[in-house]
């Protein structure tokens, strides 16, 4: 009945309107004896964390507990229509596409790190998670952010993290953390443009306070 209420949304208010762990349910269909299609479609999301999804292959779906063969099929064909039909990689011009790019970290119970790098033109060029930890606290430090950067020749970068409170509203660490990271991106040349915190009660961009 679960993942038929979601299909129902999907097609009222849009694929855009459910988060990851929703769209893969959506996918999945069923669960498995012990476990809801939900709770398997979480499972799953957890397990992929920090993964690029267009990067996903068969083994690391046959990792996963109570995802058999068929259940696994069905993600990666997903995933290849995808890799067929995207040519253009997504502009991040605003907070809104940001979020976005990173609109699952509201399915994680606990504090995740997760930095966009982009080009001059904005391009996303790359997205990884940085760091987690527990529900209010997920250690950053410098050198893991910006040394991709360098891999993926990243002019400027978008940090987001997650506040699974519900509430977006900057501690006194983030404020700090965005000081730092702000700071070493002047000496490394490589621009933070934002920081983003994503909670269920809306986010919080440190740029259009000005804070950044």
């Amino acid at each position: 009945m679960a993942s038929l209420n979601l299909r129902e949304r999907a097609l009222a208010y849009g694929p855009h309107t459910l988060t990851d762990v929703e769209l893969l349910a959506i996918l999945l269909r069923t669960g498995t004896r012990s476990t809801g299609v939900l709770g398997l479609a979480r499972t799953v999301v957890d397990a992929i964390a920090g993964k690029n999804l267009l990067d996903l292959a068969a083994a690391d779906l046959k990792r996963i507990p109570g995802l058999g063969v068929a259940k696994a099929a069905s993600i990666l064909a997903a995933v290849e229509l995808v890799k067929r039909h995207s040519t253009n990689r997504p502009q991040v011009l605003c907070p809104d596409d940001a979020v976005k790019c990173a609109h699952d970290l509201l399915d994680r119970r606990t504090e995740h790190f997760t930095v966009l790098y982009l080009n001059t033109k904005k391009m996303l060029l790359a997205r990884e998670t940085i760091g987690a930890g527990t529900v209010d606290a997920a250690p950053v430090d410098p050198k893991t952010v910006f040394h991709p950067a360098l891999k993926h020749n990243a002019t400027c970068i978008i940090l987001l993290h997650n506040h699974p409170s519900g509430d977006p509203t900057p501690s006194p660490e983030d404020r700090e953390v965005t000081r730092r990271l702000a700071a070493a991106g002047e000496l490394l040349t490589v621009e933070v443009v934002d920081h983003i915190i994503i909670a269920h009660r809306g986010h919080f961009s440190f740029k259009e306070h000005g804070l950044l």
